[in-house]
């Protein structure tokens, strides 16, 4: 929402941007639900952020 906001666009223009109902956005900025990685990738890349992945302090060895 912050990202949103600072580019100065209502929940309706950025759901248009994406594709997706203005309903879906604002249920995931209201934490009532929550995206899949497809919608979460779409949004982000809309509002120029970048999804990326870390890995822990102690990796899993198998």
């Amino acid at each position: 929402m912050k990202q949103r906001h600072e580019l100065d666009l209502s929940q309706r223009e950025l759901a248009e941007l994406c594709g997706l109902p203005q309903s879906s956005i604002t249920r995931i900025e209201s934490g009532k639900t929550s995206p899949n990685l497809s919608t979460l990738l779409k949004i982000l890349r809309k509002l120029g952020l970048r999804f990326s992945i870390n890995s822990v302090l102690n990796p899993v060895r198998y």
